[in-house]
């Protein structure tokens, strides 16, 4: 039996084996903030907005909600819908009256939008738009802003004649009231009906985070409504500061817990952990809280860079002064349905040209970890090709075709059907050696330091990351 030690052939086991290794990592490593492209989803014309105090919404499948107010006829004010490369007007205010929200827009993955106009919630699905609750049905004085889950439910409160609060849901017409009858103290009732961030918030499979009142009648506590059972997640300091919204499993608070610091957290119901923040980052704005866990909201760094940050950096995604469109930013919105399960951020500006739009900035997989994926997948296959086609070793050969198989002349006597597979692959089949000298080219090809945003402009550039 022929035994032989090949160098060349160990070395290139132990590259193969080292850019196995290497794949893998990139493949399973945690999720890391990365390069981003931004997509414009609608831009103004002359005499017209799109409505930079109303934060649009995303849905996991990438459908976008947004407001369009514009200042003369140019463009129709009303709810539109982003879908396929295209926005269209799908609930004209002229058939609810007017837009008026702060905020106000919900959308899941089968495209119905939830919004408020004036102190009633509507829903479109299509270009059908069904009332979920007006003024005095029942009582009700005043509605907040409302969430959409992914089976049409909506979450919203009301405040009635005498000052009582209910958090209620609606689905398929039925409402359903999850808390009701609390007196809230003056400054917690105008925040549950004011700001975006403190409405009760509803998962896509449900969960309702909600304000509420503990037993004390005085001591807020944020809650948790699911499948007919209410968690409270947390006591809170008297008059604190709070911004929350959940996912379907947690729910993401910035607030003072009782007897605790400010700071941000996530709980469950039976547990609060931490969430630590970059030295001198400032939530300031609604929370937006995804599935895999990702916090994204308004904040600054200790006052200034105001823009939009996830809890894990310090660099924002998008902040005041930056470049975009062709001017820079004056104005941000982003609220707290403004981020999808896939790490893509809405958000509308307003330009200091005047011109105002929506954006979208989606995660780009890094060059270098999409390139080594390749190479990994190239090596792979050449590896198995060439263990496929390599001759086999003959240890034994018969006389008459010993000539063939040690290179010479064909005689007259040799068999050339032994022959013929190994002269074909001798010369069809490049050498391994050469196939990684190519795969090392195409490395060295992709592999470049990425750029942190990619903008579909040639003129326009964004901060580094």
């Amino acid at each position: 039996m022929l035994t032989t030690t090949n160098v060349g052939s160990v070395t290139r086991q132990c590259l193969l084996a080292l850019v196995i290794n290497t794949l893998c990592l990139g493949l399973y490593s945690p999720a890391t903030a990365g390069p981003y492209s931004l997509t414009k989803i609608a831009a103004s014309t002359p005499g017209s907005t799109f409505e930079e105090s109303f934060a649009p919404a995303i849905s996991n499948n990438g459908m976008i909600a947004y407001l369009g107010n514009p200042a003369s006829g140019i463009v129709q004010e009303g709810v539109y819908r982003y879908q396929g490369g295209s926005g269209n007007l799908v609930a004209p205010a002229s058939a609810t009256g007017g837009i008026y929200g702060y905020g106000g827009l919900s959308v899941n993955d089968s495209g119905t939008i939830a919004f408020q106009d004036f102190n009633a919630i509507y829903s479109v699905t299509g270009t059908t738009i069904t009332t979920v609750a007006a003024p005095g049905i029942p009582s009700g004085i005043g509605v907040t802003l409302p969430s959409i889950a992914s089976d049409g439910s909506v979450a919203f409160a009301l405040r009635n004649a005498f000052d009582s609060v209910t958090v209620r849901t609606v689905s398929s017409g039925v409402p359903q009231d999850i808390a009701f009858n609390a007196t809230l103290p003056v400054v917690q009732q105008y925040a549950a009906f004011n700001s975006p961030g403190q409405t009760p918030a509803m998962s896509n499979s449900g969960n309702v985070a909600y304000l509420w009142i503990g037993a004390d009648g005085t001591t807020p506590q944020l809650n948790l409504y699911h499948g007919g059972t209410t968690s409270v997640i947390a006591g809170l300091a008297p008059l604190g500061q709070m911004f929350f919204n959940t996912n379907d499993t947690h729910v993401a608070f910035y607030s003072t817990p009782a007897g605790g610091s400010l700071g941000l957290f996530v709980g469950d119901g039976s547990s609060i952990s931490p969430v630590p923040l970059p030295s001198g980052l400032l939530p300031v704005g609604p929370l937006s809280f995804n599935n895999p866990g990702t916090i994204a909201f308004m904040g600054n760094i200790s006052g200034s860079n105001l823009g939009i940050y996830t809890a894990d950096s310090s660099t924002p995604l998008i902040k005041l002064s930056d470049p975009l469109d062709g001017s820079t930013i004056n104005g941000i919105n982003f609220g707290p349905h403004g981020l999808n399960d896939n790490g893509q951020i809405v958000f509308s500006a307003v330009l200091a040209n005047g011109n105002s739009g929506v954006y979208l900035l989606s995660p780009v997989p890094e060059p270098s970890t999409s390139a080594l994926f390749a190479a990994g997948l190239a090596l792979l296959a050449a590896g198995a090709l060439r263990r496929r086609c390599r001759p086999k070793v003959v240890t034994s050969v018969p006389q008459g075709q010993r000539a063939c198989h040690e290179g010479t002349h064909h005689s007259a006597s040799a068999d050339p059907r032994a022959c013929a597979p190994a002269d074909l692959l001798t010369w069809q089949v490049p050498p391994f050696d050469s196939l990684l000298d190519g795969l090392h080219r195409l490395v060295a090809t992709f592999v470049k330091p990425p750029d942190n945003y990619i903008y579909d402009s040639s003129t326009e550039s964004l901060p580094a990351r």
